[in-house]
This record gives structure tokens, C-alpha cells and sequence, in this order.
């Protein structure tokens, strides 16, 4: 859905993360005047280019916070770990002083059953209210993206883990979040409301780890894991003692059908259903993914030119090569093939480098969306079977 832009100036913390960076990037697609708030100028460079106004700070630092407020309409926060009410509080407390009209927090449907992080969001919920600032929560359920904590698992054994057992919950892709969240922040209606999103249905982990394996093609199996086996995966994950125990609560309230309950909030503020994520997990031993990895890019363009075949007899027509375009989310572990177009015919914004194929400007359509802009690929590499990759900052998958 295409909406003009509002002539509103927008503030986005967590700006370089998962769903920050995509909220931002919608804001610069409908023209927004952006701003984005983080912790590293250049992170936020290679991500957003020049298309934002960067103010460098941290939300618990009180003298960069109220400069990054000045002038702004609409905030978009989003905070994390024990301490996160806190920092409700004081961008809250802030953006009230500031002037800003609504501030739009990234809370979590865990609220409702007070489970996991859902106790330390309830307070950074309350801290707001209290401040009298406008407001809105978008309350997603699980992340899908969190699936592929077990990417490894499932490369390796075949195998996803957790201690979930048998329950089910509507766990939504972070697209979705993103896309609810500027609609909460664009429209007045939302000012006020809490927005509890999922997945029209509640799938058990048995079901996502067999979604999963019939979309890479392989027979996977789910093996529910205790509490304790759940803490020693965790901490083998590096995840801080809080944060396990957290997970270790919502797990416990799968269980128990606490989470399983699926809202239409997406379809309401959208317009259609919410998305699928099993296919982050196609092409899993995809061979530019070791390169990817090299480069730490969040999405990886591969082009090479596929040359012709041999004419056959000498009457028959000289054939051009053919420019093959994949891009890859090492990140996600996820790859999308988009077909050749033969070179020479429609495709103005390519060069040809000798053996390859570099192409500054494409649009390429997926299921009736704009689907990538690669209108700034950089920097670029050499890899033997993908010819020239480069990282992508700007796509929309």
C-alpha cells in the first residue's frame, strides 16, 4: 500500500538492528524525514547511506538523547535486557520535554501472560503511560526469524532443539512487525492502543522444524530438550543468564498453551495476512555463503555471465550471454535465485568487466512486489562460481 509522506520528522532507535533498521527503511521509502538514533555512525552509513539523519548516542546516556529528540514528531523505540523500563522511562520523560507527538515502542504479547521478557516490557509499558507522552505498543508474538537460532543444528544433524515440547505458538516474521509498527506510527487511530500481533495460526516447533524441511528438500526432526539441557544450549549460544532465563519462562508457557492464542491485527492494519519464513532456509549449503560470511554483509549480490553455447552451423544466429543475478542472506541463511536476462537487450544500467557482469541499477519483481533496488552494490569481490558479489544495503526480501 502506497501512502504519501506526512511532512513529519521520524526518530528510529535501534536503527541498524533487525526490526529498527527495517522500520527506518520504510520511513525512507514512503519519503519520510528520518533520523535515526545508534550506537555506531558507520554501521548506520552501510546500512541507511545518506538517506537518514544519524545522531550517535545510547538511550541510557542523558545528554545525547534529548539532542536526537529535538525536532521530532514521531518516535520509534526499541530497547532491550532487564534494565530496558529505565530506558522507557527516560526516552519517555525526553521526547515528552521535546515536544514529540507519539512515541511507538516495540514491546511483546508476552505482556499479557507476563512471561519472559514480557515482566520487563510490562514496566517499560507503565513507565510510559505514566509520562503522558502519546503512545502506541506493537506487541509481537515469537519472532520466526528466531528459528534460525537452529540453522546449525539443521545444517549439521538434521535437527532442531528447544524445550517448547509439544505447545504452539503464532510466531510472526519481522517484516510483519516492521510494517505494523509504521502503521502505528503514520495513522492516528493506533495512538493509545496496544497492537498484540501474530500469525493467523499457532504452529508447535514439530511443525515449523517439518515446514522447514520441506522447503530445503530434507527429512529434519524436532527433539524437545529440559529445562536444564535448554540452559546449556543457551549459554552455549552466549546468551547472557537473564535473557536464558527469560526464554526459559516463555518456553515453560508454550507449554503450558499459555501462548497459542493468534489476534488479525496484521491483516487489520495491513490489508492482508501475515508472511511465511520457511523459505529463509532454501538453499542452505548455498556455495557464495562462505564468501558471504567473509564480507559480514547482511545480503550478498551475486552476478555472472553465462555465456552462450556453441552455434551449431554457421546460418544459425549468433546467441548473446545471459546475466544470472542471485542474492544471498548469509545472515538468514537464506538465497533467491532471479532467473537470467539476456545481456544486451534491456539491460541499460549493466557493465561488462571482462568475465563478469556488475549491475548498478535492477528491479526485479517477486510475487508482485519490488522485490530489490541494487542501486547500491559495493564493494565488489570476485568469487570463482559467482563472479562479482557485492553487499547489498537497500533490499526489500
Amino acid at each position: 500500500m502506497s501512502e504519501k509522506s506526512s511532512g513529519r520528522t521520524y526518530l528510529v532507535s535501534g536503527a541498524t538492528g533487525n526490526i529498527g533498521g527495517r522500520v527506518a527503511e520504510r520511513l525512507i521509502a514512503r519519503g519520510e524525514r528520518t533520523r535515526v538514533f545508534v550506537r555506531d555512525a558507520d554501521k548506520a552509513f552501510k546500512r541507511h547511506g545518506d538517506r537518514v539523519d544519524v545522531c550517535v548516542g545510547d538511550l541510557g546516556d542523558a545528554a545525547t538523547l534529548p539532542r536526537a529528540m529535538e525536532g521530532v514528531d514521531v518516535v520509534f523505540l526499541v530497547t532491550s535486557g532487564p534494565d530496558l523500563a529505565e530506558k522507557d522511562k527516560h526516552a519517555a520523560d525526553v521526547a515528552k520535554s521535546a515536544g514529540v507527538e507519539l512515541l511507538v515502542k516495540l514491546s511483546t504479547e508476552d505482556v499479557r501472560q507476563g512471561v519472559g521478557t514480557g515482566m520487563w516490557h510490562r514496566e517499560g509499558e507503565a513507565a510510559i503511560r505514566d509520562s503522558g507522552i502519546g503512545f502506541a505498543f506493537v506487541q509481537p508474538s515469537g519472532f520466526m526469524d528466531n528459528f534460525l537460532n537452529w540453522a546449525g543444528t539443521i545444517k549439521a544433524d538434521g535437527v532442531a532443539r528447544c524445550a517448547a515440547g509439544g505447545g504452539a505458538i503464532p510466531s510472526i516474521h519481522s517484516d510483519d512487525i516492521a510494517d505494523v509498527a509504521v502503521a502505528a506510527m503514520a495513522r492516528p487511530q493506533y495512538a493509545g492502543q496496544s497492537l498484540p500481533i501474530t500469525r493467523p495460526e499457532a504452529l508447535s516447533f514439530a511443525d515449523m522444524t517439518a515446514k522447514v524441511g520441506t522447503v530445503i528438500g530434507r527429512r529434519l526432526r524436532f527433539e524437545s530438550l529440559s529445562d536444564d539441557e535448554e540452559r546449556q544450549q543457551q549459554a552455549a549460544w552466549g546468551s547472557p543468564q537473564p535473557l536464558i532465563e527469560a526464554r526459559l519462562s516463555i518456553f515453560r508457557g508454550i507449554r503450558e498453551g499459555r501462548l497459542a492464542a493468534v489476534t488479525d491485527n496484521v491483516a487489520a492494519a495491513l490489508g492482508r495476512g501475515a508472511q511465511q519464513n520457511a523459505a529463509a532456509f532454501r538453499y542452505l549449503d548455498a556455495p557464495a555463503l562462505p564468501l558471504a560470511g567473509q564480507l559480514d554483509a547482511d545480503y550478498v549480490v551475486c552476478h555472472r555471465l553465462r555465456e552462450p553455447a556453441a552455434r551449431q552451423h554457421r546460418h544459425q544466429p549468433a546467441a548473446h550471454p545471459q546475466l544470472v543475478t542471485e542474492v544471498f542472506a548469509p545472515k538468514l541463511l537464506a538465497h533467491q535465485f532471479f532467473g537470467t536476462t539476456t545481456f544486451g537487450r534491456g539491460i541499460d544500467a549493466a557493465e561488462h568487466r571482462g568475465d563478469h557482469v556488475v549491475v548498478d541499477a535492477l528491479g526485479v519483481q517477486l510475487s508482485g512486489q519490488r522485490a530489490l533496488a541494487f542501486s547500491r552494490v559495493c564493494p565488489p569481490r570476485v568469487h570463482p562460481l559467482f563472479g562479482e558479489a557485492g553487499v547489498v544495503h537497500q533490499p526489500n526480501i
